[in-house]
């Protein structure tokens, strides 16, 4: 039994790890999409804004915004990491704001 876990989980490791990617791609947009329209009443909005790379291995750019703000930015390789990886990046500044805030 231990010798098939240890086949399946080399066969499908990176599956498995890509999978976990996305999912936690989507809380960290799902949650800076609720702290931004519930404290600045805004709707967080991506846009790619570069990328290099050859077109099997591209590495994306992209950008949180809302109206003409740019709250961060992120990196992927795939256009939804990097967009996750730009809302990650916001909801950690914001944290930060807050925390520094609360030190006042």
């Amino acid at each position: 039994m231990d010798v098939t876990r240890e086949v399946i989980f080399r066969l499908f490791k990176t599956e498995m790890e890509r999978v976990q990617t996305l999912s936690s791609n989507i809380d960290y947009k799902s949650r800076l999409q609720e702290l931004i329209q519930a404290q600045l009443q805004l709707t967080p909005r991506y846009r790619i804004t570069n990328f290099s790379g050859p077109e099997h291995n591209r590495l994306f750019i992209a950008e949180v915004y809302a109206e003409d703000r740019v709250f961060a930015e992120g990196s992927g390789r795939s256009k939804k990491e990097a967009e996750a990886s730009a809302a990650k990046v916001a909801l950690q500044q914001f944290e930060n704001s807050f925390t520094d805030e609360d030190k006042i």
